[in-house]
């Protein structure tokens, strides 16, 4: 298949086969190589490498010669282009007056018109024939012959690789130069043909965009400079590399998706160094883009409004960005991770850079060239399992970097297109991106939602997509992306819910699966800590998740079946003991004739008063007391609606099947002044063995007594507050503890008659004065407003 022709920038001509080394644009002759808008490309070029010759090599008898000769034979080359267009203004068919030295240009002259793409008839190669000289025709045929092409063929030497010793000369200014002066010329090409690795090649930063950049670092640093630190959004760090000074520049997060961004630049991953004394952008990463409908300008009816074509679609791949540019004209190669450098995902970037550079046969220098000479930076995802798990898996054959963007170093985000970015992965060795490209935004919402649908694409699990396409109007770049609940966010729900249960942090969730997973993890992470010692360095989230799953597969089919393994796994069903009280009942004193008799778990509220959190701390004992028993006390009033609520749903949350049951002392409105009067009566006789409430401590204690029994609310199972209590042991406010401990021992052994054993009467009584003695060890004081609670 014939290859595309590229016009010529000078002729327009759709037969340009050569680019120009200084700017880059394509040409088809060397008349247009020589054309007077590209002086500024070859006169300076033509002198530059004369004085380079003349200035590199020593003067003798031979070089004189040799640049004679030179000279001789680029005036011959005008007179012959005079010649010819002398010729050819005067109407001359005669193609044998050109002199043959110039055959080349005459030839693409005499074949223009004629169709030489595709495969060509014998009417046209006829045509093509005619057109050749006799000299021409005559080569022709001792080639097809056998004849060696080599001698015909001029060897070319780069003038680059030639050895050279410089030698500076002064030119005297005062002397009219030959040489016109280099023209500013905009051929308009931004993505012009430099090599054949991609088609895309950007140079420095234009005097505007220079301009733009030095703005935008006075902005930065005003904004770094601001004190308080907490009122800064930019935040800036100096990090050295390679002996010199490299900043990085970060910006408050949650101020990206204010519109207007108040921001001096919306880039994620931005650093700045000094070479050769002025400051530029070392390295840039995209501008900070945002989830399908997460914002007003990622709704599909702004896309398809405001954005057109060609739409490229990336797969999102799940690692952590890693950006990579070139320094020291090349020589250095900085590599970087969102904001830093010398960070273990910077060093790790680093090190599977190496590797696939080594595995491709490329260096480090020549990735770094390749950088620095356009003014770029390649922006990677890193994934590596064995390094840090993120939220999906990656097999060890898939593990590295992908390469899926490479950006201009400006202040504006200048992005390549996808296509140009895998050529570049594929020729220095780095993953490739699977890509799409759509005409409109709708193909790509369809493509989009099939993969939603089956939850993977191509049997694999992915994160979502990046969508890449341009603004009307403008031909800005816009970026946005396609992120799946189902799994992948829900994955990362997991990891946070685990997390969280780890660190003993309250979460939410948002699926219904997190439910299940939830329990089932705190039921593994009571009976197999180990099992999660890793989480804290990112490792064993897979681990876990295939052990849920494999749990699900077997017990899931019902809920209940479900929930009745897990208490199983946790050595059964567990039971949480809650007083219903108000002060001086005799609920302590239950409680730990109780625990006595069974070795119940204890645990008392009066412990954590004045304490930060302290009914957090109380529910986590609470819970923590669960890991080596099966009843649990949690001695606390629990007078009122919402504390009820509030311990039975962090229990519940915790321990899914865990049974609650209430010590109900009863509170009936026409006895609250005789309960008063006996709870009163019994906090006198106790003295000061309490923690917290004593009369020396409290001398308003009557009155505080007296509020809180008012403010008792009575139990009711059909109400939010008490919906979770499956059981209730109702008491006497009135009766004596011997009583109220009678009642409540025979009730929990007729509840669970295959784990508690009803204990006779002496070691009832045993158990009674035990409690009657005891004294905590815990003393807070706090003042009379400390029992709120």
């Amino acid at each position: 298949m014939a290859l595309p022709q590229k016009p010529c920038h000078i002729c327009d001509k759709p037969a340009a086969k050569y680019n120009c080394p200084k700017c880059g644009i394509s040409y088809c002759t060397l008349g247009c190589y020589r054309d007077p808008r590209h002086q500024g490309c070859t006169e300076s070029f033509y002198k530059h490498q004369v004085e380079e010759a003349v200035q590199a090599q020593r003067v003798d008898e031979d070089t004189k010669k040799e640049m004679q000769q030179i000279v001789q034979q680029y005036e011959d080359q005008i007179d012959q282009d005079q010649m010819k267009a002398a010729a050819l203004s005067e109407g001359s068919d005669d193609m044998s007056s050109v002199n043959s030295d110039n055959e080349e240009i005459s030839l693409a002259e005499r074949l223009q018109g004629i169709d030489l793409s595709g495969n060509m008839d014998a009417n046209t190669l006829s045509t093509v024939w005619k057109c050749l000289s006799q000299t021409e025709q005559n080569d022709f045929i001792h080639l097809v012959n056998g004849q060696d092409v080599e001698p015909l063929v001029t060897p070319w030497h780069p003038w680059w690789i030639a050895p050279s010793a410089l030698i500076i000369m002064p030119q005297d200014s005062s002397e009219a130069s030959p040489i016109p002066a280099v023209l500013d010329i905009d051929f308009n090409n931004k993505y012009m043909s430099t090599d054949s690795i991609t088609s895309v090649n950007w140079g420095s930063l234009t005097r505007k965009e220079q301009a733009s950049f030095e703005q935008l670092l006075l902005q930065l640093n005003e904004h770094a400079d601001v004190a308080p630190a907490s009122k800064k959004v930019v935040g800036k760090t100096i990090s050295e590399f390679a002996g010199r000074e490299v900043t990085s520049w970060k910006s408050t997060d949650y101020l990206y998706k204010k519109e207007p961004c108040p921001l001096p630049s919306q880039a994620r991953g931005l650093f700045t160094c000094t070479e050769d004394g002025e400051v530029r952008i070392a390295a840039r990463g995209y501008n900070k883009f945002f989830n399908i409908n997460e914002v007003p300008k990622t709704n599909w009816s702004w896309i398809d409004d405001n954005t057109h074509g060609p739409y490229e679609m990336t797969v999102k791949e799940d690692g952590c960005l890693i950006l990579a540019s070139g320094l020291d004209g090349g020589n250095t190669l900085l590599v970087t991770s969102k904001h830093a450098i010398v960070v273990p995902h910077a060093q790790m970037g680093r090190q599977w850079m190496e590797q696939h550079l080594s595995k491709s046969g490329k260096t480090v220098v020549e990735f770094a060239t390749f950088l620095y000479e356009r003014n770029a930076t390649a922006v990677f995802e890193l994934c590596d399992d064995a390094f840090e798990e993120h939220i999906l898996e990656y097999p060890e054959r898939t593990r590295g970097l992908y390469l899926h963007g490479i950006n201009r170093n400006s202040v504006e985000l200048d992005t390549w297109p996808s296509t140009e970015v895998a050529k570049v992965a594929e020729y220095f060795g780095f993953n490739v991106v699977k890509r799409f490209e759509f005409n409109s935004a709708l193909e790509g919402r369809e493509l989009a939602d099939s993969v939603r649908k089956d939850e993977m694409l191509e049997g694999r699990i992915i994160e979502g997509f990046v969508m890449r396409c341009k603004l009307n109007g403008t031909d800005e770049p816009y970026m946005f992306k396609i992120k799946y609940d189902i799994p992948y966010l829900m994955f990362r729900e997991w990891r946070v819910v685990t997390d969280c249960i780890l660190s003993k942090k309250s979460y939410r969730t948002s699926y219904p699966m997190t439910k299940n997973y939830a329990a089932w993890v705190k039921q593994q992470v009571r009976t197999n800590p180990a099992d999660f010692t890793s989480f804290r360095n990112q490792k064993g989230h897979f681990v876990v998740r295939k052990r849920f799953f494999e749990f699900y597969k077997q017990y899931g089919a019902s809920e209940e079946e479900f929930y009745d393994q897990i208490s199983q796994i946790s050595g059964g069903t567990k039971v949480l003991l809650m007083p219903v009280a108000s002060i001086g009942c005799g609920k302590t004193t239950i409680s730990v004739a109780l625990s006595r008799l069974f070795g119940f778990g204890h645990i008392q509220s009066d412990n954590t008063i004045g304490k930060k959190n302290a009914r957090g701390l109380f529910q986590e004992a609470v819970l923590d007391e669960f890991g080596g028993t099966t009843f649990v006390i949690a001695d606390r009033s629990n007078h009122i609606a919402y504390q009820r609520k509030s311990l039975t749903s962090a229990i519940q949350t915790e321990l899914v099947n865990c049974q609650i049951v209430a010590l109900c002392w009863a509170h009936d409105k026409s006895k609250m002044q005789s309960i008063l009067d006996k709870n009163v009566e019994r906090v006198i006789a106790r003295g000061e063995a309490h923690q917290v409430f004593t009369p020396n401590s409290s001398p308003e204690f009557r009155r505080i007594m007296n509020g809180h029994i008012r403010a008792f609310a009575p139990l009711d199972l059909e109400s939010e507050s008490d919906k979770l209590i499956n059981e209730v042991i109702e008491l006497d406010s009135l009766a004596d503890s011997a009583e109220n401990l009678q009642v409540a021992v025979e009730a929990l052994c007729k509840m669970f008659p295959d784990t508690l054993k009803l204990p006779s009467e002496s070691e009832v009584n045993e158990a009674l004065e035990y409690a009657l003695a005891f004294e905590p060890e815990v003393q807070v004081v706090v003042d009379s407003k400390a029992d709120k609670k």
